[in-house]
Formats: C-alpha cells, structure tokens, sequence
C-alpha cells in the first residue's frame, strides 16, 4: 500500500466510524477523531525524523556545546575537565617499579580454549565465544594453574549469556581441580537471563582474600547449578586501577561512598597547568580531592602562577579513599591578570589522585535554578490535583495554583529507565535504543545535564532508582549524583545542595516511592485500615514482592491502591516540608520547579499490575505541574496534550540556551504557557514508543508497537498485552473514558471494513517512523552499542523491584 493510499483510507474511514462520546471539557473535546489531523500530525513527525536525520550526519557534540558561547544567566566559569586537551603537561619525576596492576584474562582470542569442563559439554565458536551444554553441578575451570596475586585482584568479571539460569557460581581452589564441596572462595554472581550478552562484575572483598599469597590460587570456575545452555565470552581477575594504565591523566566517573563524580585522575606523580584571563570579578576555585588507595598517600598541591612569580595556593596530604574532600579558594586578588593555574599530585609509591568537578566561577549574573522533582511510578489520576477522590496531594494542589498544571502530559515509556532516557534528551526511545533495563544509552547522545553543565550551571544528581543513573549510562553531564534509600534522606540532601551552592543550578531528584513495593510509613497508612475493614468479601491475591511488603500476606486489590495512595501522601507531606525550606531560604522565586513522574502504574486495570507496556494510558499518563513566579502564571491548567520530550527544550528556552542546531524531538512549552498559538497544540500528534525488549524477537515484535494521542483520543497499537493477542489497534476517548475501558474500534460486525484500515495506517506510520528514528541512531552512536556492567548489588536491586525475576 502506498503512503498516498494509506492516507485517503485514512480520511476515508475513521472520520465515520467512532462513536460520539460525552466530554469533560467541551472546548477541547471532539465528538469524533479528526482524520484530517492525525494524517498532518503524522507527516510532521516523519518529516522532523527526516529533517533530525539529516542533521544527525553532520552534528558534533563538542562543536555544538562550544558554539554555544557564554550563558548570559550565569557569571564567569571555567571548566578545567571539560578543557583537559588545553592543560599543559609538565614532565614527570620517575618512579621506581611501577605498581599499577593488570588484568589477568582468561577468553578464547587465537581459537584457544583456556577451560576443560566437568558434567557438561562445551565447544568453541565462531567469534570467540565458547559454547556450554550445562548439566546440574556442570564446573568450568582453567587448564593451567594460574599464578596470582588475589591481594591486587579488585573484582571479577564475566562475560556470558544465559536462557534459563539467573545465577553462577564462581569459584576458586587451591588445588588442582575445583570440586563442589571444596571451595576456598566462593561469590553467587546473580544473571539477566534474557539470551544477550551481558558483563557481571563480582568484587572481591578485603576480608575474603586478605589471607592469600601470591601463587596460591590454582583454578578459578564457574559452577552452574541447574542445565542450561550458556555462551561464554571471559572470565578476567581485574586490578582496577589497571583502567588509569594508559595515561596518567584523563577524564572519567569516580564512584565513592556512594556518590558519583565527575574527575580528573592523575596517576603520582603528576603536575598539569592551564593558562587562564581572569576576568575584573571576583573569582572563585572549587574541586573536591579523593585518593584511589589509601596504602600510598598523595600530597595536592595547588599553586597559582602569574609573570612575576608562584604562590602556592592550597597544600594537603591525603590517605582517605573513603570519601570526597570539598575545596574552594578565593581568587579574586588576581583579578584582570593572566595566569597559569597548576595542579600537582605526588606520593612515594604509585597511586592515582582524583580532581573532582574542578572550576573557576565568578557568582551569577542573574540567579536562575532549575529544580525537577519526579516521584517513581506516580499516576496522574491518584492525585487530588486531578480529581482523584482521596486527598492525596493537598500540597500540590495548593502549590500548582501559583504556576501551571497540565492535565494530559504523556510518558515516552512505561519504565523509568526508557523514560528518563527520552526526557533527558528529548529523543523517542526509538532513538535511543533504551527499552529495557540491560539497555544503555550511549555516550554519544547530548543529555539535557550535559548542555546545563557546559553553560556553567551545577548539575546534580539525587537518586533512589539506580536506573536512573550510571547503570544505565544516563550519568552523562553530572557533576555528581548520589544515591539515597529513603524520601527524607533524599530531599534533605537536595536542599543541602541548594543551599550550600553559590551557582545556578541543575538538580534533578527522583523519588522511589510509590514505586512499589507499596509499603507507606506509619501515619500514612489510614486509607489501608479503612479499606481492611470493608475487605472481607475481596478477592485475596498472592503476594507479590515487588508490590506487596512481606507482612502483606494476603492483599487485595483495593488494599494495595489503598497503600499506594498512602505513599503519595507520604511524599506530598515531604514535598511540602521541601518547599517551605526553599521558600525561607529565598531560593524560590529564581526557581523554575517541577513536578513529574517517569511513568504511571497499572493497578489491577486491563488484568495488569506493576508498569510496562502496553502503553494504557494507566502507565503513559504522568502528573507535570511547573511553577516558576517570574515567567510562568498562576493558576494555568493547561489541557493540551503535551510529552515529557518537550521538558528538555522548555528548559533550555527559560535557561536562554539556544536549541536550534540541538537534536530534539519535542517543543517548548514556552509558548503553550503564554497561550501563543494554541492551535498547533491542538493539532499535534503526540506519541510513545511501544517497544519493550527488541532483543528477544521470540516474545516482541521489534517494531510497529506504540500509542498515538490526539486531542480526546488515544490510539494504541501494542503486542505485549493479554487482551490484544493479535496487536489491533484500539481507539479510545481517555476524557470520557478515563480508565480505557471502552474501545471504540470494537464494533468488528459494523465497522470491519474500515477498522482494518485504520489498523493498516497506524502500522505502516509506526514502521516508518521508527525505522527512521533506528537510522538517526545508527549515525548518532556510529553502530557501536554500549552496554552496562552489572555488579552484584545493582542486580539484588533490580531483583527486589521486580524488573527481573
């Protein structure tokens, strides 16, 4: 069928074919779906991928943030990261012995086997890979004895496949062989068990190693406890100070007491200057300092110098590996002048300095924060601030009166991994290939945080979801990012940041709850007493951990939203409590703020329970309320359809950051607040992806899946559901049908004829505009794909949050 063909059906059919459904809001509702419209909003968004492809063939990351300029919001700064290739590299005093570890490997490179197996088969394969028939109790061990020094080994990391297992153990011995019953040391390393290629780091504990002597370890093996079949790519024992080897001084993310930094490493000794115009202001220097390890202590020298001579500006010894040292100097004496500011790292034995978040800033020109609150898995209906009968947002429903609430904002993804990717470059998740929690979006793509840090903003990150971050490559353009476990701890933290910052800044802060499991805190658990005491004829379901707590043994349906609510509640307390600290604190008023959420929750509608696709509008529609006094009204609530896609670009406009030449895939809501052009907002097609794992073309379809949204209307097309075995499209009008219940495509015996037409245009528009998309990211990541590297902690979470079973 042609595209010319496809739309006169288009014309043709649906105009006449739905019903005329009663409205909530007249003005904006439709009584039928305007064909007309769904064609032309289609054309656009094929049309901007087209336009986006052609733009992705010439774009460079590093050009565009450089052409950028100056941020006129912000004062002076200077990014001594970022400029790395401007540093002067001062010739290093030598050593002796260097100590820097490496890794030791054991893989299939030159078609060698370096394993023999016990209770299975095994066979090597093309492109390096060693196939595993596993039986129960199958070990796969090293030939040769090894020769190593456990001390220096830091972790271990496999590189493996597996269909059916979710654990292997790893092993070593002493002697000879590895049996079952004669471990020396033994670590469970938990699998995704999905048929890709994942890696899995296990680190190896003091205590578990501390004993050991060199040469003491003769075999190291995988025990597999149950049949499989199983590919293997390495086992490698890694120093991981080995990834400083190649240079003694680099860019990189540093990871400590749980907090994650932008650095500068610098293998000792070392001494690198950069040459600067300081500016008539008053200028400030700030870096943080950690050492890698603490047998080999690191003096940090600082010095300043200028044409007449060197002052030595800051002098420390450190042996603390443990944590982040925070410094600022004052260097406003050398105002106007042109100096050279050098760092310099010593230590008798080799050890590797970090230089985290290094800068030279003058205080802003004009005072303009950014702050973005997402609760996890929060739907838009459970809030009193849309309608919902419980009073669970007493706070933002006051609060959303002195800014804009907008009552249609739509997901790009049913789980937060897939969403924060989209909304943190306003690109689909047909772009950026995040789906799925073993996905990874890749270095190559411009976040939203890196755009802010560049212009001179702080950016910051504080988290309770690790897909959220470094798991999931979307660390990319934070000075840091920390991880909290619970709503107090966390907001307390975020208002730390705010207050103790002397810079405008960037602060994203995500909330676990009401993420399940439900499990509110005493005090907010009344709605859940009322509910038991009128539950007795209730359906009595399993429990579930990755929804119910473990003293919720028996819940029910109404139990479990009755604990949902609570937890919003709970938030909505905290949140309060968050916003009258900024307000006391003056911060407020220079403050864009807003609230969201990454995706909702299905509870219990559809026969679904938790978050994924398909893509009902229980899981795609999300609370977005944003106040900011100066330039956004009071009292707005807006009910054009809007993305979170377009939070990025709104952002960058009241930031004065121009877009143009950015790749982006939604629109500000600039001028949707100030009521301009109101038409075009009516007109667009709103849309998300409903791909969830491409990798496994045996459960989904890797393409053709997803949800379009027009004014009153939702048109959803999706394989991963009980109810749509066959991936039909369904209509539906959410404003009268506020839980899709009804779908208007139904009627097969009346309108047959044209609801397979309608059905053959929506898929041959969702083939079309993700293959489109799938080109822009080949260009933009040059077919590379990158990959997170699972350690064991970050598997036990994702376990616990039922993402994998």
């Amino acid at each position: 069928m042609t595209k010319k063909n496809c739309n006169i059906l288009l014309v043709a059919a649906i105009s006449s074919f739905l019903l005329n459904p009663s409205c909530l809001r007249a003005e904006r509702v439709n009584s039928s779906l305007d064909s007309q419209a769904l064609v032309r909003g289609s054309k656009k968004l094929l049309n901007q991928s087209k336009n986006l492809l052609k733009k992705a063939k010439t774009f460079d990351q590093e050009k565009l943030l450089e052409s950028l300029g100056d941020n006129k919001l912000n004062g002076f700064y200077f990014r001594f990261d970022q400029r790395i290739q401007e540093a002067i590299v001062y010739p290093r005093r030598k050593l002796g012995p260097q100590d820097l570890g490496k890794s030791i490997k054991l893989d299939l490179s030159n078609d060698l086997n370096p394993f023999e197996i016990e209770n299975g088969e095994m066979a090597l394969q093309q492109g390096s890979s060693l196939s595993i028939k596993a039986g129960k109790k199958t070990i796969l061990q090293n030939k040769d004895d090894l020769d190593i020094d456990l001390r220096k080994v830091n972790a271990v990391a496999i590189r493996l496949k597996t269909q059916k297992n979710n654990l292997v153990h790893l092993g070593w011995s002493l002697g000879e062989t590895i049996a079952w019953d004669d471990w020396h040391f033994f670590a469970n390393a938990y699998l995704i068990k999905d048929n890709r290629y994942h890696t899995y780091l296990i680190k190896i504990e003091d205590r578990l190693k501390g004993w050991l002597k060199k040469g003491e370890i003769k075999k190291i093996g995988l025990f597999f406890p149950e049949e499989d079949n199983v590919e293997l790519e390495y086992i490698r024992l890694l120093d991981t100070q080995e990834k400083y080897a190649p240079g003694y001084y680099g860019t990189t993310y540093e990871k400590i007491a749980g907090e994650m930094r932008s650095v500068i490493y610098m293998r000792t000794p070392s001494k690198l200057g950069y040459k600067i115009k300081i500016p008539q202001k008053d200028i400030f220097l700030s870096f943080g300092t950690a050492v890698y390890q603490h047998e080999a202590p690191i003096k940090f020298t600082v010095s300043l110098k200028d044409k007449n001579h060197i002052e030595e500006l800051f002098l420390k010894v450190s042996s603390d590996d443990s944590r982040w040292h925070d410094e600022e100097l004052d260097l406003s004496n050398w105002r106007g002048k042109d100096i050279e500011i050098i760092f310099e790292v010593d230590a008798e034995s080799d050890n590797v300095a970090f230089l985290s978040n290094p800068i030279l800033f003058s205080k802003p020109s004009k005072r303009f924060n950014v702050i973005m609150v997402l609760q996890d898995a929060l739907r838009a209906d459970h809030l009193s601030s849309y309608g919902y009968f419980r009073k669970t947002s007493p706070f933002l429903d006051e609060f959303a009166e002195k800014g804009a609430l907008f009552e249609n904002a739509f997901s790009q993804g049913g789980i937060t991994i897939s969403s924060f990717a989209s909304f943190m470059t306003s690109l689909y998740s047909s772009v950026t290939k995040v789906w799925f929690i073993t996905d990874r979006l890749d270095n190559n793509f411009l976040t939203l945080p890196e755009i802010m840090r560049s212009q001179g903003f702080e950016t910051i990150g504080i988290i309770e979801n690790l897909d959220a971050g470094l798991l999931a490559g979307l660390h990319q353009g934070f000075d840091y990012i920390a991880m909290e476990e619970d709503t107090d701890s966390l907001l307390n933290r975020a208002y730390n940041a705010i207050e103790k910052s002397e810079r405008n800044l960037f602060i994203y802060v995500h909330l676990m709850d009401p993420h399940g499991p439900f499990n509110p805190p005493d005090g907010f658990r009344h709605w859940y007493e009322e509910v038991l005491a009128d539950d007795i004829e209730e359906e009595r379901l399993k429990n579930r951990p990755e929804l119910d707590p473990p003293w919720h043994k028996e819940p029910t349906a109404k139990a479990r939203k009755a604990l949902y609510d609570g937890e919003i509640r709970h938030n909505d307390s905290r949140l309060q409590e968050f916003a009258e600290k900024l307000k006391d604190s003056g911060v407020l008023d220079d403050t864009l703020l807003i609230f969201t959420a990454d995706h909702g929750e299905f509870l219990g509608e559809h026969d679904l329970w938790t978050h994924n696709f398909p893509g009902f509008i229980q899981v795609l529609h999300v609370p977005l309320i944003m106040v900011y006094p100066k330039h956004i009204p009071g009292g707005r609530r807006i009910t054009q359809n809007v993305q979170l896609l377009d939070l990025m670009p709104t952002i960058l406009e009241l930031a004065q950051i121009p877009k143009k030449d950015m790749l982006l895939q939604g629109d500000s809501l600039v001028p949707l607040i100030k009521k301009k052009d109101i038409s075009y907002w009516d007109r667009r097609l709103n849309y998300s992806d409903g791909m969830m794992n491409p990798h496994n073309p045996c459960l989904y379809e890797p393409y053709y899946q997803g949800s379009v949204f027009l004014n009153n209307f939702h048109l959803m097309k999706n394989l991963v559901s009980k109810d749509i075995p066959l991936a039909k499209i369904r209509i539906f009008d959410f404003y009268s049908d506020r839980q899709e219940k009804y779908n208007l495509a139904e009627d097969r015996s009346r309108y047959l004829e044209k609801y397979l037409e309608a059905d053959l245009w929506l898929g041959d528009f969702m083939q079309r505009f993700q293959q489109l998309n799938a080109e822009i990211t080949q260009i933009i990541t040059q077919g590379q794909e990158d990959e997170s590297v699972y350690t064991q902690e970050e598997i036990d979470s994702l376990r616990s949050l039922g993402y994998l079973q």
